[in-house]
Parts: C-alpha cells; structure tokens; sequence
C-alpha cells in the first residue's frame, strides 16, 4: 500500500463509500439542473438510473456493512452504532464519535423529497405508472415524517430516530 492508502498514522486513508444521504442529494442536484436548463433529454438520460436508486432505497442497501433500508413506515433507516452514513457523523479509526444509526431527520427530509422530484420525472418521461408510485409513496412518507420526527413537547423535530 502508499501513503495515500495508510497515512502517517497508520490508519487506512482509502475512501469510505458508506453514505445514505450523498444518492438522495443526487435528485436536488438533477432537478435543479432540469429546472435551469429545461434539458429534459438529459433527464430522459438518467432518469432510469434514478428510478434504480429509489428501488435499492426502497429493497436495502449494504445491509450487513451500513444497514441501510426502508422500513415499514416508509422512512429510511441506516447505520448502525459504529458507522458514520451522514454528512453529520465524525468517525476516526474504529471509533464513532457521533452515531446517528436510526432515522435522520435529514435523511428523511432528503428521501421525501427524492420521490416528489421522482413523481415530476416520472410524468415529464411519461412514465404513467410510477407518477402514481412516487406520489404514494410521498404521501405515506409525508404522514409518517410528520407523525413521528415531530416533538410536540419543544416544538421541534427529532433529530433521530431509533427503532
């Protein structure tokens, strides 16, 4: 191995590709793009393999190393107590600093809004089929979001949920 493998510490530098938020920022940054641009064959482009990451979302992703799936109620669970899946978690060497395993506010936030952008994409590449899909699929998300990260008690919303 070089030192851009194992660094000066002796820990293993080589990137890490456990991240159950950096897929959903993916559909922001498409939709912003359409929304710019109105280069609807560069949707029609990628559209198939966004529909694939709402399918591997919604079957579980990496389930034994980030356990990384959709549960139940429609939200995303993922991690687990020593893994870092969001942009907010901190991990040196083996140890986590910030555990968020569970259902991150955020992560939800993004899922929610992954399949509402899916819903327009759906129809703007005349996908009939899923226009309905995705639109169920956000309500129950929707539902769910608003039932259970709402902490009446401070007016606030969870930041993570434990199962």
């Amino acid at each position: 191995m070089d030192l851009f493998q194992i660094g000066y510490s002796g820990f293993d530098l080589r990137p890490l590709y456990n991240s159950s938020d950096a897929s959903l920022l993916l559909f922001e940054a498409v939709y912003k793009y359409y929304k710019y641009t109105n280069d609807l064959a560069f949707v029609k482009g990628i559209y198939l393999r966004l529909k694939a990451i709402i399918k591997a979302y919604a079957e579980g992703i990496d389930i034994d190393d980030n356990n990384i799936y959709l549960d139940d109620d429609n939200l995303i669970v993922a991690g687990t107590p020593s893994t870092q899946n969001t942009w907010m978690d901190a991990k040196y060497g083996n140890h986590a600093f910030t555990p968020r395993n569970g259902k991150a506010v955020e992560i939800n936030a993004l899922w929610y809004n992954a399949l509402k952008i899916m819903q327009e994409l759906a129809s703007l590449c005349n996908d009939k089929e899923e226009v309905n899909t995705y639109k169920d699929m956000a309500e129950f998300t929707q539902i769910s979001f608003n039932n259970k990260f709402y902490n009446k008690k401070r007016k606030c919303l969870y930041d993570v949920l434990r199962r």
